[in-house]
C-alpha cells in the first residue's frame, strides 16, 4: 500500500559548487514499486541572496537532471520546484535507485543550514 511521507533537510556546502552535495532522498529499493514526488520546496534560510542547485540522478548514472541550476533565491524566500499537479516518478531497477540531490554555498564557510528542502512523496506506488 502506498504511503505519504515528508522530508525536511538542511543543505549547504563550503565547497559549493564543486562538491558537498546533500542526498535529499533515494528510492528505498523495491523493484516493483515507484516513489512519486508530489511537492518540492526550497527555502533560503540565510540573510543573503544565494544560488542553489537541485537535481535528480537516474539510478546507475552520474549525469544530473537539474530542476534548478545556480538558481538565485532571495534571503528568506521559498520557491516551489514541483507543485500543484506536477509529479516526478523515481524508480529502482537493476540494483540502482533514482535519487534527489541538492547543493548550495554556505555564508560562513562551515554552516550546512543555508538552505532547507521540503519534500512530499508517495512511496510504494504500484
Amino acid at each position: 500500500m502506498a504511503t505519504f511521507k515528508k522530508f525536511n533537510l538542511p543543505f549547504g556546502s563550503a565547497t559549493y559548487p564543486s562538491s558537498g552535495a546533500t542526498n535529499i532522498y533515494t528510492h528505498p529499493g523495491s523493484t516493483d514499486k515507484a516513489s512519486v514526488i508530489v511537492g518540492l520546496s526550497v527555502s533560503n534560510t540565510s540573510s543573503f541572496d544565494l544560488p542553489c542547485d537541485v537535481w535528480l540522478k537516474k539510478g546507475g548514472t552520474s549525469l544530473p537532471h537539474y530542476l534548478a541550476k545556480e538558481r538565485t533565491i532571495k534571503a528568506g524566500e521559498t520557491i516551489q520546484l514541483i507543485d500543484s499537479g506536477q509529479k516526478v516518478v523515481l524508480e529502482y531497477a537493476s540494483s540502482t535507485a533514482d535519487a534527489l540531490w541538492a547543493n548550495a554555498p554556505t555564508v560562513d564557510g562551515s554552516s550546512t543550514t543555508t538552505f532547507s528542502c521540503w519534500l512530499s512523496i508517495y512511496e510504494d506506488v504500484n
